[in-house]
């Protein structure tokens, strides 16, 4: 029988010390696995790729609400700005064209994953470097935007 005196109920957690902030390194390590393990599979690709078509399509049914409502807005004053009227109905449309587009392919993604096919990308390590090399590409954009941005 331990002679160490038990922690009341609840505080075992608590008295221990929070974990450390992930590196980069270590934080893009575990992205790059992470995105290696939904890319290597056709069946966990297509289900990522569905999952991301649902989103997208709520995201955008909010996205036209609130743009037909600003339009509207903006189109019922008695001088509106014209470029800014032109600009959210060109923005609208754009924004129907891509839901548009997604819906028309979500059928095809469901099909897809309801097939159940598991084809993998073989080896694993060239995939590793292939996310790697796209991610970086998008920081390197990003950081070149956000340098823009200050000038």
């Amino acid at each position: 029988m331990s002679r160490r005196k038990k922690r009341p109920h609840g505080r075992r957690n608590a008295d221990r010390k929070p974990a450390r902030e992930p590196t980069f390194e270590e934080a893009e390590a575990a992205l790059i696995n992470e995105s290696a393990h939904l890319i290597a599979c056709s069946f966990e690709t297509a289900a990522s790729m569905l999952h991301q078509c649902r989103a997208s399509l709520e995201d955008l049914d909010f996205d036209i609400a609130l743009a037909d409502a600003t339009t509207e807005a903006w189109t019922t004053q008695p001088a509106p700005p014209g470029e800014l009227v032109a600009l959210l109905r060109d923005f609208r449309e754009a924004r129907r064209r891509h839901q548009a587009a997604l819906e028309a392919l979500e059928p095809r993604i469901r099909a897809l994953v309801a097939a159940e096919d598991h084809t993998h990308i073989t080896p694993e390590a060239s995939l590793h470097d292939v996310i790697r090399k796209h991610l970086r590409a998008l920081v390197d954009r990003a950081w070149v935007s956000e340098e823009l941005e200050e000038t």
